[in-house]
């Protein structure tokens, strides 16, 4: 097709080429026909003259000179100038008029016609068939040669092309050209834009998926809406602390969230574009969220919709539930200490006051008095002196030695320390344990863990009741079993027992002597000699606290 089109056009060029050297031609036949005829012309003037103008007319027949005719003279008709036309039956035609005076001053007039057929002139001057054939066989070339950069160029664009598409799809391993109508020097420039693209992909992709895993990790909930209130990105922390069941990329706020103080805060910086933070509660879950909202931000410029001023929001949602948890705990810890230490000193101050008033006189009285003094100032010590050793444990960084001991002989004597006080009070001590088994930890902490369990078990223990002490030896650990027949720990109870200053009982405990702290402090003891502490109990039937220990090894000392 290519081919068909330069050749027709290269045969037009030529034809058109052609045709002002045919011009030219025509021109010059003219030139010469007209200056052969005017010279006939002249020839029969000069025959006139010397033969007279009556014997010319016989001379003139046998020369074939072409038409002539005698008339009249024309003054309008210039003389010697050609006249050209073409006739209908294909001939040229010229007409020249020639005037002269004779020899007898009488003026003369002859018209030459002559007439040329058309192959004639088309041989004089060329038909141009040669330009054309030319112009046919340039064409050709022209053809040829377009074809062939055509070819090139559409290797080059079919490989670009390819090339392309495997940049798009992410392919390392770009093909090579199939032909070598492609330049070297474009090959080496595609690689070396591709080695480069493929390097800042790599980068980019890189960095997406770092910040994908930060944002996918983060323990704050990140949610992000645009300016219709879409949401754009929700992280997993931020689906799991709000409850999100679906978080579909492109949905309304409303579709999304559930909790209307949540909505309102994210409306209200989506209209004002001022930033907002609230707390709120999740009663369901005892959980707590503080949220905060605020108008993102390109650049150092807040983004908005210029028609409505409507702000994209960035919602973020942390967890404070601990916070709150220990924010509560330390009131209620300041609270307990100043009510723990209020009431002995109260005591104390109102026997001061009763002796100071008299009392001191009545010996018996003088004698009681002194005696509660005494109780509530030992009330006092052992107090603080749990509250120190709790404090210690909190913020001891380092963990004690742990050597190998026996079990055995810990239990005996810790049951020795306590049985005066177990027969006062009616309640029998029991111990079943095989003298060879050993345990890993530190004589110290574990004594204060027995101790505070033994004492515990004792003194909420009911009159002629029994505590029971039981060791379990098993493959990795040794389960030690303080079991009561006391007044047992309520279900709802058993969870705050390890907490500070937590008793079942406030009353009844106050007055059996305890602080509240004996079971905090074995919970951070065992905490910091790898054991475990746990119990299970019935209320109004007794408990049984089970504490694991590791076994020791055979090369502790």
């Amino acid at each position: 097709m290519l081919l068909a089109i330069t050749a027709l056009g290269g045969a037009s060029i030529g034809f058109l080429a052609q045709l002002p050297i045919r011009q030219k031609r025509l021109e010059h036949w003219r030139s010469e026909q007209t200056q052969h005829a005017i010279h006939d012309l002249r020839t029969i003037e000069r025959l006139s003259q010397e033969l007279g103008i009556e014997r010319l007319p016989l001379l003139l027949q046998d020369l074939e000179l072409g038409e002539l005719r005698w008339e009249s003279v024309d003054l309008a008709e210039p003389p010697l100038t050609p006249t050209w036309s073409q006739e209908p039956n294909g001939f040229t035609r010229m007409r020249l008029r020639h005037s002269w005076i004779d020899s007898d001053d009488q003026a003369r007039n002859i018209i030459l016609i002559r007439r040329f057929e058309n192959l004639e002139t088309s041989k004089s001057i060329g038909d141009g068939s040669l330009s054309i054939a030319l112009g046919t066989i340039g064409g050709l070339l022209l053809g040829g040669v377009l074809l062939v950069f055509r070819k090139a160029r559409e290797s080059e664009v079919n490989w670009l092309q390819s090339t392309a598409k495997a940049l798009r799809e992410g392919k390392s391993n770009l093909e090579k050209p199939i032909s070598n109508w492609v330049p070297d020097r474009i090959v080496y420039g595609v690689y070396a834009i591709s080695d480069s693209m493929k390097q800042q992909i790599d980068s980019v992709r890189a960095s997406y998926e770092n910040s994908s895993r930060a944002m996918s990790n983060m323990p704050i909930g990140i949610l992000s809406f645009d300016e219709e209130l879409r949401l754009n990105f929700a992280n997993p922390a931020g689906t799991r602390l709000l409850g999100i069941d679906r978080a579909e990329m492109g949905k309304k706020i409303l579709d999304v969230l559930r909790i209307p103080a949540i909505i309102d805060c994210v409306q209200s910086t989506h209209e004002t574009g001022q930033a907002k933070e609230i707390e709120y509660e999740l009663t369901s879950e005892k959980r707590w969220l503080r949220i905060r909202t605020q108008p993102l931000r390109i650049g150092q410029l807040h983004s908005q919709t210029k028609e409505t001023n409507l702000h994209p929001v960035l919602l973020t949602v942390t967890d404070e539930t601990r916070l709150k948890q220990l924010e509560n705990l330390r009131r209620d810890f300041t609270a307990n200490v100043s009510h723990e230490l209020k009431t002995p000193l109260s005591a104390i101050k109102a026997y001061a006051e009763t002796l100071q008033m008299g009392a001191s006189e009545d010996p018996e009285a003088r004698a009681r008095f002194i005696e509660r003094i005494s109780e509530q100032a030992t009330r006092l010590d052992v107090l603080i002196r749990d509250l120190l050793q709790l404090t210690r444990l909190q913020s001891q960084p380092d963990k004690p030695k742990l050597y190998s001991l026996k079990i055995f002989d810990l239990l005996e004597a810790a049951l020795e320390d306590h049985r005066p006080i177990a027969e006062k009070r009616g309640v029998s001590l029991l111990l079943d344990c095989d003298p060879v088994i050993t345990v890993r930890s530190d004589l110290e902490s574990l004594q204060t863990v027995v101790n505070n369990l033994l004492s515990n078990a004792i003194r909420y223990n009911k009159p002629e009741g029994k505590v029971h002490i039981r060791v379990l030896p098993g493959a990795s650990t040794c389960s030690v079993f303080f079991h009561d027949t006391g007044i047992g720990i309520p279900p709802g109870d058993i969870d705050r027992v390890f907490e500070r200053f937590y008793r079942v009982e406030k009353a009844r405990s106050q007055d059996l002597g305890g602080t509240g702290l004996g079971l905090a402090i074995v919970k951070h003891v065992c905490q910091s000699i790898d054991a475990e502490i746990s119990v299970r109990s019935k209320w109004n039937e007794g408990s049984v606290f089970e504490l694991k220990l590791p076994i020791a090894s055979p090369e502790l000392p």
